[in-house]
C-alpha cells in the first residue's frame, strides 16, 4: 500500500532532471592523518535517496570510499563562512528556477547549517561549503582529523569515517536546470583547516601551513 502511494507521489513531481557532470577543486581531509589538500573531482548524479539528493549533482568520490556501502551510507553538512557585512543581514532565500523548488528548500531546510564569521583576513574563502562524509563504520576508518573548530560546532555531533570532502558552492548556488552550482575552493581555505577561520582560533594538529599542491 505505502509503496503504491509512493509510486504515485512521484509520479506527479517533475522528473528528476539529469545535472551535466563538471569538474571542481574541493578539499581532502584524509582519514589516515596526512595534511589536508586540494583535489580535482568530477561531479555524478546524486540520486533520489539520499540527504543531499537536492543538489542533484555531488562530488564523486567512491574512488576513496572503495566500497559501495561507503559511498552509499553517506551524508552532507552546510558550511557558511561569511563576512561582518553579511553575517550581520537576515538570511535570505535565493530564488530557485525549477519545478523542485519546494523539495530543493525543505531538504536544505532540515539540514544542519553552521554559520561562522570570518577573520577579515580570511574573507577570501567567504561562501557556502558542503562537507561531504561517509557514515559506514565498518567499511572505513574512523576519521579523527576533522578539525575541531567543525567537529565541535554546538548542536552537531557525528561520527565521520573515511576521508571527509569539501566542495564550494557557487554565489547562485544552483543553475536554471535546478542542480547545485559548484566553484572551486581556493588554496586559503586550506590555511584556515588549520586555525579556526573566526576570532577564536584553534589548532588541528593534522593540518600544515603552506602551500599544498592539487591532486
Amino acid at each position: 500500500m505505502f509503496s503504491s502511494i509512493s509510486s504515485f507521489v512521484k509520479e506527479l513531481l517533475p522528473q528528476i532532471p539529469e545535472a551535466p557532470s563538471v569538474t571542481v577543486t574541493a578539499a581532502r581531509i584524509p582519514a589516515d592523518g596526512t595534511p589536508p589538500h586540494l583535489v580535482r573531482l568530477s561531479t555524478r548524479s546524486a540520486g533520489d535517496d539520499a540527504t543531499d539528493s537536492f543538489l542533484f549533482r555531488i562530488p564523486d568520490t567512491r574512488k576513496y570510499w572503495i566500497t559501495e556501502e561507503g559511498s552509499q551510507f553517506r551524508d552532507i553538512h552546510r558550511l557558511e563562512l561569511q563576512e561582518l557585512q553579511t553575517f550581520l543581514q537576515p538570511y535570505r532565500l535565493l530564488p530557485l528556477f525549477h519545478p523542485w523548488a519546494g523539495i530543493h528548500l525543505r531538504q536544505r531546510g532540515h539540514m544542519s547549517t553552521q554559520r561562522i564569521l570570518l577573520h577579515e583576513r580570511h574573507a577570501s574563502c567567504a561562501g557556502v561549503y558542503y562537507l561531504f562524509w561517509s557514515f559506514a563504520m565498518d567499511d572505513l576508518p574512523r576519521n579523527k582529523h576533522v578539525p575541531r573548530w567543525i567537529r565541535e560546532s554546538g548542536d552537531m555531533s557525528h561520527s565521520w569515517y573515511g576521508d571527509v570532502f569539501i566542495a564550494k558552492i557557487a554565489p547562485h548556488e544552483y543553475e536554471r536546470g535546478g542542480w547545485a552550482a559548484y566553484e572551486d575552493v581556493p588554496p586559503a581555505f586550506l590555511e584556515i583547516l588549520a586555525k579556526s577561520p573566526s576570532y577564536g582560533e584553534e589548532y588541528c594538529s593534522s593540518c600544515k601551513r603552506g602551500s599544498l599542491p592539487i591532486e
